[in-house]
């Protein structure tokens, strides 16, 4: 990636970080890209003369007073960046005891503290901790390029992909599975913000869609669906042209999936009405 595409946004939050030190700030950095994320807090902790922690959410957490309140008194902490509230079971509960917690955090946490979340998880803030979102700091959204959108995209497909044909044709993994369990908000994000650029996904994309889109069907037995989306796939590689002979082998053992379930509930019905 490209730093200077995101160094102003960089700059900004290190200059909150350094004129904060000693008194609590709050600060939500709205990013849909994990990996973009990653890398500019990367770039904060290098950049940034005040020494800067790392707060990963576990997935179990439910109060966001107390998992920092924990974390501080294994260490001392001068900033601290919170990330993962995509991957928290819970994030109503969490969400819901930061509102009713809020005035303790300015009296329990004398240092700046910015929350790294996706537009899924801020409008669970702005619809459940309305007060602690607007009683605290201010938001910076981080945008991405075209061109970056669609080559994330693109790797996250590739990813799909090469997973599936490294387990071979025994298993099926879920999109889930392979992806993480936020993989439907990232992709759904990555369309609607190349729609808001105004802007299209490439054809053979569009069909890759349709394959992710196909095995979430798969995977809930709704195999009308999964078939349509595997023909759309099909359609749109056809129209782009030059495809791999890999992603083509893998449609069609997915296609030859479905008219084996087919053909198991054909004959499950004739044996039922024996």
């Amino acid at each position: 990636m490209n730093n200077n595409k995101y160094q102003q946004i960089i700059d900004d939050i290190v200059w909150k970080i350094e004129a904060s030190k000693g008194e609590f700030y709050l600060t939500f950095v709205c990013c849909n890209y994990p990996h973009v994320s990653q890398e500019i807090i990367k770039q904060i902790d290098s950049t940034s003369e005040v020494e800067v922690s790392q707060l990963q959410l576990d997935k179990t957490a439910i109060n966001l007073y107390n998992e920092i309140e924990k974390f501080s008194q294994s260490q001392h902490i001068n900033a601290l960046l919170v990330c993962s509230f995509e991957e928290v079971k819970n994030i109503y509960d969490l969400i819901i005891s930061t509102n009713i917690y809020r005035e303790k955090f300015r009296s329990s946490f004398p240092f700046p503290i910015i929350l790294f979340v996706n537009d899924l998880i801020l409008g669970k803030f702005s619809e459940f901790a309305k007060d602690f979102q607007t009683w605290g700091g201010i938001t910076v959204r981080v945008d991405v390029s075209y061109d970056d959108l669609v080559n994330n995209l693109q790797a996250k497909i590739d990813q799909l992909f090469n997973t599936i044909m490294e387990v071979g044709y025994t298993d099926f993994l879920s999109n889930k599975e392979i992806l993480g369990s936020s993989y439907q908000v990232e992709l759904e994000s990555i369309i609607k913000d190349i729609e808001t650029l105004g802007k299209g996904l490439p054809s053979y994309l569009q069909g890759e869609i349709s394959f992710v889109k196909g095995r979430d069907f798969y995977e809930y037995n709704k195999f009308d669906i999964a078939l349509k989306c595997y023909h759309q796939c099909l359609n749109s590689w056809e129209n782009a042209g030059d495809i791999s002979s890999f992603k083509k082998a893998v449609l069609q053992f997915h296609l030859g999936l479905i008219y084996y379930r087919f053909s198991e509930d054909r004959n499950k019905n004739k044996i039922d009405h024996l």
